[in-house]
């Protein structure tokens, strides 16, 4: 090894001993093609010398290349973590435009599992199996490098093995334009599977922000970015009701809910969402099975009992692997002080999974009227079906706990979420009353934060609300303080992943639509989110089994429509007759979604099925009036483009931005300067350049 350091610009290999064989093939490959590489292990004694070495070349290097392999996985601890850590940490000094972090994945791993550090995530994996290295990435290695005028490599052979977290590249800087107030909007049911879709179900943006980005703003260490530090996981199932009713099986859901908001500010430990966590409910399924779908090591069970003015629970916590139960308690408590009582649980369930507290799990002080708690708990049951229905019954149980409680945070919240998805639904329709919806629900949120300003819940609601109402930057603030205050909280994710992908930022959306299916596995649209976003990234084989998984949970016709989009993963992955399936979903006899027509109609073109595409769009548009967004956008899938510019323009541009930035049916128009015209027009013609670049990054050859 030579004494002098390398060059700023020189790639620092990390890898794990027992992968060295893999890590030399990397290695005489770069060399081969003109990369000089530095790799001899016997150099590497230890030693503060050593030590030194390391951490300076680290610092100098230009890219940092750690490789991932099960042996990596396998180990939780190790010297390789260091350098990870330094790695890590070189990339929160650096500007969006610096790609630093290539992770190289030498065989199966899994990237969901895989235990590495949070900027990892960001970055884009290259899987070369065995270390076997092909012409391409080796170009792409010299392109990344080229920039710098650098021709030298270091590789550092660790004495520990590495484990390895998928990684992200850093984006490039970006400026977001001004937008047009938005004239329509969709439903939410069939955008559940667009890659817009806001995870956990609250479905479709629009962004006109009057602000200006930093363009040279270097990368947020966003905090709680992935579950990926996450140490423990646990779910907790539906606590039983000992009573017997509706009303309070309610309570007790309402119960189990709270506790998994209090353990999901414990550091270090993942809770599964609730709406995979219910998925047991009233099940046989034994504590191994449980845990293996949930992805969680631990359970935690329980009943409920109101007695009066008093509450019982009995709460359990269970290894899922062997269904040993490690601790249980039983809690006696007035039934005002259930919160109170379910932060003492939260703090018990973390003391036996030996994790520290670092922030107050809740707020133990506070009291509520159980029959208000009760009213919430139903009305979040109802506003999670996402119907008219639902909604409206979901603001009287709200208004009528409010009247029991006025000062009730949660109801104040749960308010702002029917106000905010009734905006969406008004929207969609193309009705000058969407805004008025946006405010009340602005309102409600600012008033539950008044009363709890640390409820990450009512944090999210705001911050997407903002982001509809144009103030961007307000948005992302508020999103990344309600991830640092829960992160386990699904739809902050989902709604952070949307903000990302209206700018283009597809590396970053992936890390959030990652992070919520971890969080809630068996939720369908989660599943086809991040399929989908994977597809945009070109990663067509880890896309599909998101996409049947999504599919398969599916409980209805109408969820099965909002999964229309799984169909153009299915296509992109080889699976024809399933997205054939998917896209006829939506076509009832002589009539069509047509939300989602144009899909159908661009995916039917794409099997080489001409007639029935035709027969598709007829349908479409037959049900449209020409002024309408979506007569377009069935026109474009069609082939029809000139025809389609009228419409188009009034489109509601961020609403609809990832369409134009990642789906396929604009590929034949893209150097039209008609089709820029029109992105200039709808004010996103910064975000789709933005878009592109990351496509280019993750689909070489495909501008």
């Amino acid at each position: 090894m030579s004494d002098q350091s390398p060059r700023f610009g020189a790639v620092f290999l990390s890898y794990a001993r027992e992968d060295s064989a893999a890590a030399q093939r990397i290695a005489d490959a770069l060399r081969a093609s003109g990369v000089e590489v530095w790799f001899d292990q016997s150099t590497l004694r230890g030693g503060d010398s050593w030590d030194s070495t390391i951490r300076q070349r680290i610092k100098d290097c230009g890219l940092f290349l750690p490789i991932i392999s099960a042996s990596t996985q396998a180990r939780p601890e190790g010297y390789f973590r260091l350098e990870w850590r330094l790695g890590d940490q070189r990339t929160h000094l650096m500007g969006r435009s610096k790609a630093f972090v290539v992770p190289v994945c030498i065989d199966d791993t899994i990237e969901s599992r895989a235990d590495v550090p949070d900027s990892f995530l960001a970055a884009h994996w290259t899987r070369l199996p065995g270390g076997e290295v092909d012409a391409a990435f080796c170009d792409h290695v010299k392109k990344l490098l080229g920039s710098r005028n650098v021709h030298h490599a270091s590789l550092s052979a660790s004495v520990e093995p590495h484990v390895i977290r998928p990684g992200i590249a850093h984006e490039v800087g970006r400026t977001t334009a001004s937008r047009m107030p938005p004239k329509g909007r969709y439903r939410s049911v069939v955008l559940a599977a667009l890659a817009v879709v806001v995870i956990a179900g609250l479905i479709g943006f629009a962004v006109h922000s009057t602000r200006k980005s930093d363009a040279t703003k270097a990368l947020v260490d966003e905090s709680g970015a992935s579950t990926a530090k996450a140490v423990e996981s646990v779910a907790v199932l539906a606590f039983e009701d000992k009573a017997s009713g509706e009303s309070h099986e309610f309570f007790s859901d309402g119960i189990s809910k709270e506790l998994m908001v209090s353990l999901g500010r414990v550091p270090g430990l993942r809770v599964v969402a609730w709406t995979s966590a219910f998925f047991f409910k009233k099940s046989d399924a034994s504590p191994q099975e449980i845990g293996r779908m949930l992805g969680a090591n631990h359970l935690v069970t329980g009943t409920v009992q109101r007695e009066g003015e008093m509450l019982r629970i009995f709460a359990h916590l269970i290894r899922a692997q062997t269904g040993e139960q490690l601790w249980s308690e039983r809690y006696l408590r007035p039934a005002k002080d259930l919160f109170t009582v379910e932060d003492e649980i939260a703090r018990d369930i973390a003391r036996n999974l030996r994790l520290k507290l670092g922030v107050d799990v809740g707020g133990s002080m506070r009291t509520v009227d159980p029959e208000a708690f009760r009213l919430v708990a139903r009305g979040r049951h109802y506003w999670s079906d996402r119907t008219a229905k639902g909604s409206a019954l979901a603001e009287a149980d709200f208004l009528q706990a409010l009247k029991l409680d006025p000062d009730f945070a949660q109801a104040h919240a749960g308010l702002a979420d029917v106000y905010l998805i009734r905006g969406i639904w008004q929207l969609t329709d193309a009705r000058s009353t969407w805004l008025h919806d946006m405010r009340k629900a602005r309102e409600s949120a600012e008033r539950a934060l008044q009363l709890d300003g640390d409820l990450a819940e009512a944090v999210a609601t705001l911050g997407y609300v903002y982001f509809y109402t144009g103030d961007q930057r307000g948005a992302e603030s508020l999103l990344k303080k309600s991830i640092a205050l829960n992160p386990n909280l699904v739809t902050a994710r989902g709604y952070y992943a949307i903000v990302l992908n209206a700018q283009g930022l597809l590396d970053r959306s992936l890390v959030q639509s990652n992070a919520a299916v971890e969080i809630d596995p068996l939720s369908s649209i989660n599943l086809v989110q991040h399929a989908i976003s994977l597809k945009a990234s070109g990663r067509f084989a880890e896309a599909l089994p998101f996409a049947r998984r999504a599919l398969g949970l599916a409980k209805d016709q109408a969820k099965a429509t909002s999964l229309l989009f799984a169909g153009t993963v299915f296509l992109a992955g080889g699976a024809r007759e399933e997205a054939l399936a998917a896209a006829r979903s939506i076509i009832r006899g002589d009539r069509i979604d047509v939300t989602g027509a144009f899909a159908t109609v661009s995916l039917l073109r794409k099997a080489g099925l001409e007639e029935e595409a035709a027969a598709a769009a007829r349908m479409a548009l037959a049900q449209l009036p020409p002024t309408d967004y979506r007569y377009g956008m069935v026109l474009v899938a069609a082939g029809r483009f000139d025809e389609a510019l009228p419409a188009l323009e009034q489109t509601p541009a961020a609403v609809w931005a990832p369409s134009f930035f990642w789906y396929d049916m604009w590929d034949p128009y893209r150097d039209d300067p008609r089709f820029h015209a029109l992105l200039v027009k709808l004010g996103l013609d910064d975000d789709y350049r933005i878009a592109r670049a990351a496509v280019s990054r993750t689909q070489p050859g495909k501008k």
